[in-house]
């Protein structure tokens, strides 16, 4: 018998087997049950017992497709099964409860998932997925816990997604590092340094931007030697990037040079480091950045950069009215979106975005919304309230979310 054999002879012994008949048969009768919808998962749970790995993952599909609260249970003691397949679908089915949606989204969607900051996890679930990525099993199975954890973000199993980042491959540090992202806890600043070093350069520049994105000041040395000791273009423009969202002045040497630079990715984060330092000295070259650049990241960088330096003026070509009119951009809006949120953060810059609700179309109103509903105050609650009457349905329920998260954070 084989380790994996008698691995999944220990599991299947743990419950009370499913009465004997051939697996396409219990498959079937797991399909039929299916119908009845949620009082059946107590019916299909036994099934995750079974001896056959097939028929364990048509139960685990079965009742993650269900879904409600009553699958969680049974989900989490799939979780641990030794087939990767089973493993991982009971994951799935389980973060699709919190995300919906997440079972059917591809990878680089799931990647890009996290629940909203109001929505509750259960400890056990953050329990049972950290486990699972601190085992010695699989490391595709390994990969999609860490990528369950970012989507529920999951800070009580830090300690598993750090460990992660210790492992030798490739997908598995970068899912780890996707999950750190999203859960932003600054004790993961120092334990992402010596993945600067990685000759992976995907890996290498996506520890450089969490560190960035958790203004890792004290890191700001190392980061400044991984620029200086890179010959990869990703890996500098990483680095740039990481000294301008921390905007340490220790940076503004790199940015003088960098907004000049040939490549357009480094001209952006140049210009973003500017801003964040309010560097007055750079206004001139950051209005003729705006005026004459063609390539839209470090143009949009460069009017983020002029308002976060106090230009709020009104006009066509104004900083501000450079960036909302970009919300209307299908490949832009997001980067915009973005630079309105940080924005934003200043009363100034919210006042200017709810006077221009009354104004903005479909697009504007969605990420106007969104952006209030992540920085506003409760001055900003009837501005939601109105969108959330709006004759869209995409707006009301977009301004909806906004106003519910809103209220979360006050």
């Amino acid at each position: 018998m084989t380790g994996l054999a008698a691995l999944a002879l220990l599991w299947v012994s743990q419950e009370t087997p499913v009465p004997e008949s051939g697996p396409r048969d219990r498959i079937r009768a797991i399909r039929a049950l299916t119908r009845e919808g949620a009082p059946a998962i107590e019916k299909i749970a036994p099934y995750l017992s079974d001896g056959e790995a097939t028929v364990r993952l048509e139960a685990a599909k079965a009742i993650g497709d269900i879904g409600t609260n009553r699958a969680l249970d049974p989900l989490l003691k799939a979780v641990p099964d030794p087939d990767p397949e089973v493993a991982n679908r009971a994951a799935a089915g389980i973060v699709n409860f919190y995300a919906p949606g997440y079972l059917k989204a591809s990878a680089s969607r799931a990647a890009g998932m996290a629940i909203e900051p109001w929505i509750e996890v259960r400890p056990e679930v953050v329990a049972a997925l950290g486990k699972a990525l601190s085992s010695d099993r699989d490391l595709g199975v390994r990969a999609n816990m860490a990528r369950a954890l970012g989507v529920v973000r999951g800070r009580a199993a830090l300690d598993d997604l750090h460990g992660a980042l210790r492992s030798k491959d490739t997908s598995l540090i970068g899912e780890s590092l996707i999950a750190l992202e999203k859960i932003r806890d600054p004790r993961s600043a120092e334990r992402v340094v010596f993945l600067f070093r990685d000759p992976d350069e995907s890996v290498a520049s996506r520890a450089l931007e969490l560190a960035g994105l958790l203004r890792a000041v004290e890191q700001v040395p190392e980061i400044e030697s991984a620029y200086a000791r890179s010959t990869s273009a990703k890996v500098q423009r990483a680095a740039i990037l990481a000294l301008a969202l921390i905007g340490d002045p220790r940076g503004k040497p790199y940015f003088v040079q960098a907004i000049d630079h040939k490549d357009d990715g480094l001209r952006a984060a140049a210009a973003e480091g500017l801003g964040r330092l309010g560097d007055l000295e750079s206004q001139p070259r950051l209005t003729q950045c705006l005026d004459e650049e063609r390539k839209m990241p470090p143009r949009l960088a460069c009017a983020f950069a002029l308002a976060a330096g106090g230009r709020l003026e009104a006009g066509e070509a104004s900083p501000l009215t450079i960036l909302v009119g970009t919300l209307n951009s299908r490949a832009w809006r997001g980067v915009a979106e973005a630079y309105l949120a940080e924005l934003a953060r200043k009363k100034s810059v919210r006042t200017i975005l709810e006077q221009a609700v009354g104004g903005a179309n479909k697009d504007e109103k969605l990420a106007i919304a969104r952006i209030l509903g992540e920085t506003g105050d409760s001055t900003t609650i009837p501005v939601l309230e109105r969108l959330s009457r709006d004759s869209d349905s995409d707006v009301i329920e977009t301004g909806m979310r906004a106003l519910r998260a809103l209220k979360a954070r006050l």
